[in-house]
């Protein structure tokens, strides 16, 4: 299991990439930015779990974890959105609206913002 370090660093390795030129929110790699911005939440989370030393092993229980932990549950919501859109732009081959990844950055924000209250 990767510690909290780790994930902190894949955070800001995948936030990185959304920050940089390969990405508009116009283009045709909205899917990918969705997903990145999935996975972005995700480390963040997951160095919270690093952090109690817990132990998840897929995105069922990272979820119900959330929900049941304070005060991870007031963003779970929010997971829930990005994990669901994410899903759809890798299995389902969605695309996404500048308006849209509007709204998801605004999820990914509201888990940022509890769980990396310095950014």
């Amino acid at each position: 299991m990767p510690s909290a370090d780790k994930h902190q660093n894949q955070h800001l390795h995948n936030m990185k990439l959304l920050d940089s030129e390969t990405f508009s929110m116009s283009d045709e790699f909205s899917d990918w930015f969705v997903t990145i911005l999935f996975y972005g939440a995700l480390h963040l989370i997951e160095r919270e779990i690093a952090k109690a030393q817990y132990r998840i092993d897929n995105h069922t229980e990272r979820l119900k974890w959330v929900s049941r932990t304070v005060p991870l549950n007031r963003i779970k919501d929010d997971f829930n959105v990005l994990y669901f859109q994410s899903r759809r732009a890798r299995y389902d081959c969605a695309r996404f609206k500048p308006k849209d990844i509007e709204g998801l950055k605004k999820h990914y924000s509201n888990i940022e913002k509890l769980l990396n209250p310095a950014s």
